[in-house]
């Protein structure tokens, strides 16, 4: 008996006992159920839950595609009436009337998440964003132009019009109070802007002094007369020039500019600023 009992054979492990293959099999069965639920989970149930989330992305960007044209419009025929022979109530009335109708559309699509909005194109952004600040929806216009600049990143697009929806709206919202705020915003405007006219295309040409137009006025009106004021000298000096004087749409946009900074008038006791609109360009 010690002779088999010290014999190599000896040293084998027994075969799987009762009670072995029992253990093994329960712990096999407790792993396959898990990943038997996992996969029947993944296949099945939530199949319906994912094409109903993704049914709602797509109503949802559906939803802002069909917001903006319907704001568009209300907008259109506003402004189509301001040209219209109307006494101030009845030009009142229709403004009132547009406010409520653009808001109203605002108020459907302002609870969609950020990511539909994100996921928008930039310039469906931007639409929303001006349709916004019209109707001093200052919050939304900011949420918009935002959700812009993350558009255009995408669409490898300098988002100059963002940056200087986001001046406006935070100036609109907070007053002078957010000078300082409006200014960064200003200066990364002004570099896409540099940025897209290095480009060479005609339509960019204008496109750092547009950000000048807009940032002088904001600094005549609630920021730095003097800033607002080297600002302004630098517009009228680039739209005087010969080349600009055959240049309907410059023009234009002298005479415009100069109407509006006729209306501002300097305000005591505002502080100085060193206008270094351009130093973060070098």
């Amino acid at each position: 008996m010690s002779d088999v009992d010290s014999s190599p054979a000896a040293e084998i492990p027994d075969k799987p006992n009762g009670k072995t293959l029992a253990s093994l099999w329960n712990g096999t069965a407790n792993v396959c159920g898990v990943l038997g639920l996992v996969i029947g989970v993944a296949w099945t149930f939530p199949s319906e839950i994912w094409e109903a989330y993704f049914s709602s992305q797509v109503k949802m960007e559906e939803g802002v595609k069909e917001a903006i044209v319907q704001m568009a419009s209300v907008y259109k025929e506003f402004a189509l009436s301001q040209g219209a022979n109307l006494n101030d109530q009845a030009r009142f009335m229709l403004n009132s009337i547009a406010i409520v109708q653009i808001s109203y559309h605002l108020d459907k699509i302002s609870k969609y998440p950020d990511e539909i909005f994100a996921r928008s194109s930039y310039f469906e952004n931007l639409a929303l964003a001006g349709l916004a600040y019209q109707v001093q929806r200052y919050d939304d216009a900011l949420r918009f132009n935002k959700s812009a600049i993350i558009a255009a990143n995408r669409e490898k697009i300098e988002p100059l019009e963002a940056y200087t929806g986001i001046a406006n709206a935070t100036t609109g919202r907070d007053g002078a109070s957010a000078i300082q705020e409006a200014r960064e915003s200003y200066k990364l405007a002004l570099r896409a802007g540099f940025k897209r006219q290095k480009t060479g295309r005609a339509d960019y040409a204008m496109a750092p002094l547009s950000v000048m137009i807009d940032a002088s006025l904001t600094e005549l009106k609630i920021g730095s007369w003097e800033c607002g004021n080297t600002l302004a000298g630098l517009v009228e000096l680039q739209l005087t020039k010969p080349e600009m004087k055959t240049v309907a749409m410059a023009q234009t946009a002298l005479s415009v500019f100069k109407s509006i900074k006729a209306t501002i008038t300097p305000v005591a006791g505002r502080s100085a600023f060193a206008c270094d609109y351009f130093s973060s360009l070098n």
